[in-house]
């Protein structure tokens, strides 16, 4: 049988190999299990390798990875598929894929094809709960989505702090995700400017602080917010379409179109050009005038507010 786990998940696409090889081996032994790196091999080296079978085992299991960054072997594709044929498990990862090009179609067409996407905020949400759940953990939803806005949407990440928490009370409580866990620097702009939009200054404010405190320079803080900034036009300017459609068009991760869109529905349009102005004018006064950084970012954020 041959399968394809595709996508960003890499947290989701790890689970599944590592089921297919524990499963394997358990029924074959770990002799007859070969991981590939395809990204400068050759079909003949490919199809050998799957072909030659280990003398303590009858079965094979091959994972090969990057294929797609290949061009040489993902255009013979066909021919690969025809000679593991006997193959008793042929494994095909990849975690850059182009969806348009003919390799992607023909393999979703041809094999027991996983897309492996990142999850959205809702569904990173769920899942938190169902893994402390599955672990004995006390989460509230509430409390879910706060992790999760803190961290960001890296399921390896999630469960990392997910452990962390649980090795240190089973009742996980915001005040422990806040002694416990670091805020994702990019989550911390998208916060700063909920609360700058919010009209919320001190909570504004309270953020860029932590942001400083982290090692931040003003300028590396305004960089950022100009890099959100420039996801809630495109949220804006692509208002028609569906997260999804956008992230595909643009390449934004879904993640950050969920947390602009949210910015956007405060603001508006008008909004959006209002905040592009500003900033504009915050970058023209930095550059241009004997002014502090500091100062400047502070004003941009009490003028938001």
């Amino acid at each position: 049988m041959i399968r394809v786990f595709a996508g960003n998940n890499f947290y989701l696409i790890k689970n599944h190999v590592d089921k297919l090889r524990s499963d394997f081996i358990s029924k074959n032994g770990n002799m007859s299990i070969e991981e590939i790196d395809c990204e400068d091999v050759e079909i003949a080296t490919l199809v050998t390798t799957s072909n030659t079978v280990s003398l303590f085992s009858e079965k094979k299991l091959i994972i090969a990875k990057n294929i797609a960054q290949n061009k040489n072997l993902s255009v013979q594709i066909e021919q690969i598929f025809s000679a593991v044929v006997n193959t008793e498990d042929f494994v095909i990862v990849e975690k850059n894929i182009d969806k348009r090009s003919a390799y992607y179609k023909f393999l979703k067409k041809n094999s027991d094809f996983t897309q492996c996407d990142e999850l959205n905020e809702d569904q990173s949400i769920d899942w938190v709960l169902n893994e402390s759940k599955s672990l004995d953990a006390s989460l509230s939803r509430q409390d879910a989505r706060y992790l999760v806005n803190r961290i960001g949407l890296n399921q390896q990440l999630l469960k990392g702090e997910l452990n962390k928490l649980i090795s240190y009370d089973e009742n996980i409580t915001r005040k422990n995700i806040d002694e416990l866990t670091s805020e994702k620097p990019q989550s911390s702009v998208f916060n700063l400017l909920d609360a700058a939009f919010a009209g919320n200054s001190r909570s504004a404010l309270k953020i860029y602080d932590e942001q400083k405190a982290q090692g931040s320079q003003p300028q590396s803080i305004f960089g950022m917010l100009v890099w959100q900034a420039n996801i809630i036009a495109t949220v804006a300017a692509g208002a028609n379409m569906s997260p999804g459609e956008l992230s595909v068009a643009t390449g934004i991760k879904p993640f950050s179109i969920s947390k602009a869109n949210g910015v956007y529905k405060k603001i508006g349009r008008q909004g959006v050009s209002d905040l592009l102005d500003r900033l504009v004018d915050a970058d023209r006064q930095i550059k241009t005038k004997s002014v502090d950084p500091d100062e400047v970012l502070k004003n941009l954020l009490l003028t938001i507010s």
